[in-house]
């Protein structure tokens, strides 16, 4: 019963010092609720239970610390340097007796029923934080003067204790004890005396008596030399299992860990504590406990999860970091930048334009309107070709394509070809013609003509190899395939060449006749003009090859072998005359010719035979000798 002394400060320094941690930390007990009488018994602590004595006291201790001016203070000592204690978490204090733990946590209607009950000229003030700094008071108790109560201290028995009758916190061993032994700490049984557990968990005697899994030597000492495999234990009487680093576990067998209940081995041979399923984004300190990391918290759905925190929530989306919202598959972040770090958009990649996509992929068209390819379009029928149903009903040709007017429904439109493709070709596409074969498109694009593979000269293909002549041009008679055309000048050229439709280009040595007003004649620059020869210049007549000047200053022709019977038309040619015709000899000579022949005689002159010796002329035929 020493609340008075609490208060007043008159609590022996030693006890103090044990138990106050802080001079702004209260800790008050959860266990039982208080009550002070200050008028009654020395001001001594009751239970709500009935008299609460130094028994209920042990339970759970109750101390006061009263902080200085201001609310602040400075950080507790001995407990944490600059931060507050946990909030919650149940720590063991070595300073305090094995089994004993504490708890921290705040409970404002703790902290006024004490300024209620205790009477203290104090104000209660709560932590507003977990950084050390002291937060906002409470309003003030009548006639408590500027101090703070903050935090509120809990001890219990620790995790592996109960607490017994008399007020102390024992070890528990869930499945008891065998005989000879005692519970020395939490699942820990210690045997009495000399004995030590065997493999099956029972105590034992040791050497001189027994000495499992090894030779018992020494004699009285009680000594083991263990078997391979095996470790004397530490007063040296019993063999036990030997295995290479088994922290948190037992070894049951020579190089056999087996981990306690709720752990498991790690690769290096430590038993720590299992969570099911691991512990996403937290810590495993316990078995199936998982400690969040900072700006995560457990879920609510899924055990041993610890889910990210985001401010606000996530909409389509997934919180995977402290204030980060990651869109979930089939959903990109909102275009509105206001939303877009949470709130995430369903998206269409095949494309929703004018309509609403509503989930992934989902596009949702206006009514009257059907999803094409993507888009939204209003929906005609028959369906429209090479064009767009922009209104119900009426479809809306695409660019170079025209309404077909065969078609009454209007639904259907035609490439256009702006030049028309002609009688052999159809347009295909918009100025593009097909033609038939042996046809194609003039220019690439135009009508589609002919197809001459060897060209035509002064001609159009009109057809499959097929030349025609254009106006005032006709067709070369030299040329072999009839491609060629060559300039027509209908009349003629007199000594000039036509080289233009109907204009005459006089030769070399003429000029054109002044009195043919149709331009057609050429006369020639010498007087008597040039024949067999080239008109040079006025009055210059040079001969051509074959040819000689005569004394007259003509061109004749010139036989070098002379002409007998004949006369020198050319160069060396001659020309038998009347009456006369080539022989079988030399070529320059012409012998006499007898119409009716001349058989049995000579052909002496020009239809005169000479019968041969023994024949006589036929009366009855003319230019047949008979004989005698």
């Amino acid at each position: 019963h020493h609340t008075e002394q609490i208060a007043s400060g008159s609590w022996p320094p030693q006890s103090r010092s044990h138990l106050l941690r802080t001079p702004s930390t209260a800790a008050v007990s959860r266990d039982m609720s208080w009550s002070v009488r200050p008028a009654i018994g020395a001001g001594c602590l009751r239970g709500r239970g009935g008299p609460g004595g130094l028994s209920s006291f042990i339970g759970a201790l109750l101390v006061v610390v009263v902080a200085g001016a201001g609310g602040g203070g400075a950080a507790p000592d001995g407990i944490y340097p600059t931060l507050p204690p946990p909030v919650g978490a149940l720590l063991r204090d070595p300073k305090l007796p094995a089994g004993i733990c504490v708890f921290y946590e705040r409970n404002p209607n703790v902290t006024s029923g004490l300024n209620a009950t205790i009477g203290l000229n104090a104000t209660v003030a709560k932590v507003a934080n977990l950084t050390g700094v002291g937060g906002p008071s409470t309003p003030p108790v009548t006639g408590a003067k500027n101090k703070t109560l903050d935090l509120v201290e809990v001890r219990r028995c620790c995790e592996g204790y109960e607490r017994t009758r008399y007020g102390r916190c024992e070890p528990l061993c869930p499945q008891g004890c065998p005989a000879g032994s005692n519970c020395t700490a939490p699942g820990l049984c210690s045997c009495l005396g000399s004995k030590v557990h065997d493999l099956g968990g029972n105590c034992v005697d040791t050497c001189p008596l027994s000495c499992l899994n090894g030779v018992c030597t020494g004699g009285g000492a009680g000594r083991c030399t263990c078997n391979e495999g095996f470790r004397p234990t530490a007063d040296g009487r019993l063999c036990a299992p030997h295995c290479e680093g088994c922290l948190g576990g037992n070894c049951t067998a020579p190089g056999v860990c087996t981990c306690s209940p709720g752990f498991v081995g790690d690769v290096f041979g430590r038993c720590v504590p299992s969570c099911r399923g691991g512990c996403l984004n937290g810590d495993c300190t316990a078995p199936d406990r998982c400690t969040c990391h900072v700006g995560h918290a457990p879920s609510r759905t899924q055990p041993n999860v610890c889910e990210s925190q985001c401010p606000g929530g996530c909409v389509n989306a997934q919180c995977t970091a402290p204030g980060v919202c990651t869109c979930l598959p089939g959903y990109s972040p909102s275009r509105n930048k206001s939303e877009s770090a949470r709130r995430c958009e369903p998206l269409c990649a095949a494309g929703c334009s004018g309509g609403e996509c509503i989930a992934p992929d989902t596009c949702v068209c206006k009514s009257g309107f059907k999803l094409v390819k993507g888009v939204c379009m209003a929906n005609c029928d028959p369906p429209c070709v090479n064009g767009d149903c922009l209104q119900a009903g009426k479809c809306t040709c695409h660019q170079g394509f025209v309404k077909d007017p065969q078609d009454a429904t209007g639904a259907r439109c035609q490439p256009l070809c702006p030049g028309g493709c002609g009688a052999k070709g159809r347009c295909t596409a918009p100025g593009q013609c097909s033609c038939e074969p042996g046809w194609a498109p003039r220019d690439g694009k135009g009508p589609c003509v002919g197809v001459c593979a060897k060209g035509c000269v002064n001609a159009l293909c009109t057809g499959p190899e097929e030349c025609t002549c254009k106006q005032g041009y006709r067709k070369d008679p030299k040329a072999p395939g009839g491609n060629e055309c060559i300039p027509d000048c209908p009349e003629g050229c007199v000594h000039g060449d036509c080289l233009s439709p109907g204009q005459c280009t006089c030769r070399p040595g003429f000029h054109r006749d002044a009195n043919d007003p149709r331009g057609r004649t050429c006369v020639s620059d010498c007087l008597d003009g040039c024949p067999n020869g080239v008109c040079r210049g006025p009055n210059d007549c040079v001969c051509n090859n074959g040819f000689v000047k005569s004394p007259m200053g003509r061109c004749e022709a010139s036989c070098a072998q002379g002409c007998f019977n004949a006369d020198c038309t050319g160069p060396d040619t001659c020309t038998c005359r009347a009456g006369y015709q080539k022989g079988t000899g030399a070529p320059n000579v012409c012998v006499p010719k007898c119409t009716g022949g001349c058989d049995n005689g000579v052909c002496s002159a020009p239809e005169l035979c000479l019968c041969k010796a023994g024949f006589k002329k036929d009366k009855a035929s003319k230019g047949k000798c008979v004989p005698l």
